[in-house]
C-alpha cells in the first residue's frame, strides 16, 4: 500500500489559505506517503491537472472560489475525458440541500460540509484514507448519530459467501436497516424495473461488486444504474464499487463510469465487520447526502 501511495497526488483547491493548511495537516497526520499540491483557485487546479498524465489523483475542492467557482471547475474536470476519472470531493461551508444536490448532479464523488473547528478536519482525512486510498488499517470511532437510524441499502454481489458476509456486517452495524441483496445483472435489472417503485424508503446507498462475473458486466451495470438514477433525479444516491481487484485500470474505469467510490474488499474475513463499520459511518454520517425520498 505504501509504495502505491507514493504515486498518489492529492490536490487541495481552496482560496482560503488557512483552510488549505487545515486539510493538508489532517491528511498528513493520517497518510504519510502521498504528494499534496495546493491550488488557490479553479484555474490553477485545472492547470495542475492538465499537466499530469499518470498515477492516482484525487481532488478536494471548495465550492465558493473567486473567478472560477467549484461547480464551474467540476464541470470542466468531468467533461474532459483525460480528467473525468479523477474523484472530486467537495468541501464547502454551503450546506443547502439544493446546492449539495446540484453538486452531485454535476458529478462530484462526495460532498462534505466544511468543519467549524480545526480538530474536525480529520473526518475529511478519514474519508480519503478509507474510501479513496483503501487503507483500512485504522478504526474509526463510531458515534450514535443519524447513521444508526433506519436505512435502506442495496447490495449487488454474485459471490454467495461475500453476499452473506456483507449482509451480516451491515446488519451488525445498522440493525434497523433494510438490506436488499441481488446476485447478478439480470436480477439487478429486474429490481430496478419491477421493485424500485414499491420501495419505501428508497436506497440510501448502493454497494456494487465489479466482477459480475467479469468487469464488463459490472461496468455495464454501473452505467445502467447511474442512468436510471439520473432519470429519477436521484444522482445523490451513492454507488460504491466493492472489489477484490486493486488493479489501477479497474479503479480508473469505475470512476470514469461515475462510481462515487472504489473500495477494495478486505482480504481478511475477520476484519469485515470493522471494514463495513467504517464504510457505514463515513457514507451515512460524515458525507453530506440530500435526503432520499
Amino acid at each position: 500500500m505504501i509504495s502505491e501511495l507514493k504515486n498518489t497526488k492529492i490536490y487541495i483547491a481552496d482560496d482560503d489559505e488557512d483552510d488549505r493548511m487545515l486539510i493538508r495537516v489532517a491528511i498528513e497526520n493520517v497518510v504519510q506517503n502521498v504528494t499534496i499540491i495546493e491550488a488557490a483557485d479553479g484555474n490553477q487546479l485545472l492547470s495542475f491537472l492538465s499537466s499530469e498524465e499518470t498515477g492516482r489523483q484525487l481532488v478536494i475542492m471548495d465550492m465558493n472560489m473567486p473567478g472560477m467557482s467549484g461547480l464551474e471547475t467540476l464541470a470542466v474536470i468531468k467533461s474532459n475525458d483525460g480528467t473525468r476519472h479523477i474523484p472530486v470531493i467537495m468541501v464547502s461551508t454551503a450546506s443547502s440541500p439544493v446546492l449539495v444536490k446540484r453538486a452531485y448532479d454535476q458529478g462530484i464523488n462526495a460532498y462534505m460540509t466544511k468543519p467549524l473547528f480545526a480538530n474536525e478536519y480529520q473526518k475529511i482525512a478519514n474519508v480519503i484514507n478509507h474510501c479513496y486510498l483503501n487503507d483500512h488499517s485504522s478504526a474509526i470511532v463510531k458515534s450514535a448519530g443519524k447513521y444508526m437510524r433506519e436505512k435502506n441499502i442495496l447490495v449487488i454481489e454474485d459471490n454467495f459467501d461475500h453476499r452473506t458476509l456483507i449482509n451480516m456486517a451491515l446488519k451488525d452495524n445498522l440493525p434497523l436497516a433494510q438490506i436488499t441483496s441481488v446476485k447478478d445483472e439480470t436480477d439487478t435489472i429486474d429490481f430496478f424495473t419491477s421493485v424500485w417503485n414499491n420501495l419505501a424508503p428508497l436506497p440510501h446507498l448502493i454497494l456494487l461488486d465489479l466482477y459480475l462475473p467479469n468487469r464488463q458486466n459490472g461496468l455495464h451495470l454501473l452505467e445502467l444504474i447511474r442512468n436510471f438514477l439520473k432519470s429519477q433525479n436521484l444522482l445523490n444516491v451513492p454507488i460504491i464499487v466493492l472489489s477484490n481487484s486493486d488493479h489501477p485500470d479497474d479503479i480508473t474505469e469505475c470512476y470514469r463510469h461515475n462510481a462515487n467510490a472504489y473500495m477494495i474488499k478486505s482480504q481478511d474475513l475477520q476484519t469485515w465487520r470493522s471494514y463495513f463499520s467504517n464504510l457505514c459511518h463515513l457514507w451515512l454520517e460524515t458525507i453530506n447526502l440530500p435526503s432520499v425520498l
